[in-house]
Formats: C-alpha cells, sequence, structure tokens
C-alpha cells in the first residue's frame, strides 16, 4: 500500500473535492514510523495503523469471518494543511477487470478496465 498526496498550484486555488487539479504528478509520503496494534478474534481480525508522516494519519485494516473483501478505513488529519489531496494505491494479485470504488461512504460504483 502506497499512500500519495498532491498540491494545488497557488493558494487559496479552486481545487477541491469536485475539481481535482493539481500542481503535478503525485509525491509519496515518506512513511518513517508505523505503530502497530493487531486485534484477533473469532469473528473479526482487525489492524490499526498509526504512521508518522507530514499529517496524522491512521488506518485500520478489517478482515470479518463471512466477508469475501478487506475494508481499509483511512482516518486522516488535514486541518494544520492547506491544498492538500491525499490519495491511496494498492497493488495485489487479484485478477480481474472489475472493482468498486466507495465515494466517501455515500455509494459504491462498480468500475471495469477496458484494454
Amino acid at each position: 500500500m502506497q499512500v500519495f498526496n498532491w498540491t494545488s498550484p497557488e493558494p487559496n486555488s479552486v481545487s477541491g473535492s469536485y475539481l481535482f487539479l493539481p500542481d503535478g504528478p503525485a509525491t509519496e509520503l515518506n512513511i518513517s514510523l508505523t505503530k502497530l496494534l493487531i486485534v484477533k478474534g473469532f469473528l473479526k481480525q482487525q489492524i490499526f495503523a498509526k504512521h508518522s508522516t507530514i499529517i496524522p494519519l491512521l488506518q485500520t485494516i478489517i478482515l470479518k469471518k463471512d466477508d469475501n473483501f478487506v475494508e481499509i478505513q483511512n482516518f486522516v488529519d488535514i486541518r494544520s494543511t492547506a491544498d492538500f489531496e491525499l490519495g491511496m494505491r494498492l497493488k495485489t494479485n487479484v485478477k480481474g477487470d472489475n472493482f468498486f470504488t466507495d465515494l466517501n461512504a455515500y455509494q459504491f460504483t462498480l468500475q471495469m478496465c477496458l484494454n
């Protein structure tokens, strides 16, 4: 898993949640230290990862017994930043051209890779 950030070309830019205007390619956040808490139970396993970066970042990874998916939650405090966009990239060995994305815990959308 990689975490990236983008910045806007100028302060007070109109870039935001629905209009994404980065000033160039993303830069990977340097995660220098990660503290882990692993909780294992019969019905659910959960990993809490607190990363040391330029912004406070807490990730939780949840595996439930009867689910066939992994849930990843990112808790980010960007109050001390301005014009800051955050992204996450996952690399897996999962085969298939269809996957789902989540828009701010509002709706799941089917995405398709067209080659």
